[in-house]
């Protein structure tokens, strides 16, 4: 038809290359910036009151540690008695301070650059569009598709959801009437918490374009091959994609296995030394063992290339001894990109 010879196909795939190299560039440079965050964040939000009565919203427990059962936030008594003892309230940036020490990562620089990710993605889509308009007066499957692409929004919707989930997990009940009548407040740590979640919406959004607009000209016979900058393929394959990290002279494997065995001694000795405080500094023994159980599970995880998880296991496990532990939080956090 004439609507379709007005389409100019190598313009159209030039527009799903850009979207692509534009992922790319987000992924390897922030992914695993965001999970280190993400990891950074759930322990702080182990330390967190659990409630969103006014002020409760900004209580974090001692040097962000995560309470034992007698010292937890009590939502249902609030502030009656006073401020519980441990636990005080913390500005947005003292939030912030943390999970950027945690993680060893600006968390700022990460949101800021999937807001100009989101922008530019945005850019693209309207410039492909206007180059499908012609198919847009097309009844059928081809204006089906058309308006599948036109749907598709780079927003904030996966991140906000998750902040969402957490608020509304908060208890609806407590005695404290002066907090039930003060403003609504929210805490700032599921924000960067969910920044990864974020991060794999768009790249998966950016794999509905690519994969609609390729049936699209299938459908149009113009063809669904990229042009040779080869990249149609990246978005789809982005959130699975693995980069095989190892040690200090690490090289990147995308979709291989490098064979050779290439830990260094620096991460090998964070292990050392967390078996070695274990030792000296736990003089009972069960818990002692215990402990030193955790590293090992942990150590193993790190070489099985599951560390995220192991990670924050790990965390969990450690909560009674942070203060033993918080030194080598900075270090485990390093080897998220492992």
């Amino acid at each position: 038809m004439a609507e379709h010879t007005a389409l100019d196909r190598d313009k159209i795939v030039t527009f799903i290359d850009k979207l692509n190299e534009e992922t790319q560039n987000l992924t390897s440079k922030h992914k695993h910036q965001a999970r280190k965050i993400a990891a950074a964040a759930h322990l702080v939000n182990q330390s967190w009151s659990e409630s969103c009565f006014g002020p409760h919203a900004l209580l974090y427990f001692r040097d962000f540690e995560k309470p034992n059962y007698h010292n937890r936030f009590n939502v249902e008594w609030g502030l009656l008695e006073g401020m519980p003892p441990g636990w005080a309230e913390r500005s947005v940036d003292e939030v912030k301070s943390r999970i950027n020490a945690l993680s060893g990562v600006d968390a700022e620089e990460v949101d800021e650059a999937l807001q100009r990710f989101a922008e530019r993605a945005s850019q693209i889509k309207e410039e492909l569009l206007l180059e499908l308009v012609p198919v847009s007066r097309i009844s059928g499957t081809e204006r089906d598709l058309f308006t599948e692409i036109e749907s598709i929004e780079w927003n904030r919707k996966e991140q906000n959801e998750h902040v969402a989930g957490i608020i509304n997990a908060c208890s609806n009940m407590t005695r404290d009437f002066a907090s039930i009548s003060a403003p609504r407040r929210y805490p700032i740590h599921p924000y960067y918490e969910a920044l990864e979640i974020q991060l794999d919406a768009y790249v998966k959004k950016v794999s509905e374009v690519v994969r609609t607009t390729r049936r699209l000209l299938k459908h149009l016979d113009l063809g669904a091959e990229p042009a040779s900058k080869g990249h149609a393929d990246i978005a789809a394959s982005e959130v699975r994609q693995v980069f095989n990290l190892h040690g200090t002279n690490a090289r990147i494997n995308i979709h291989s296995v490098d064979g050779s065995n290439n830990i260094s001694v620096h991460e090998q000795q964070v292990f050392a030394d967390l078996r070695k405080v274990i030792a000296q500094a736990v003089q009972e023994k069960s818990e002692r063992d215990r402990l030193l159980k955790e590293v090992e599970e942990l150590d193993k995880a790190h070489r099985g290339g599951a560390f995220f998880d192991g990670y924050l296991r790990f965390v969990s496990a450690i909560a009674d001894h942070m203060t033993l532990f918080a030194p080598f939080i900075p270090a485990l956090t390093k080897l998220l990109g492992s």
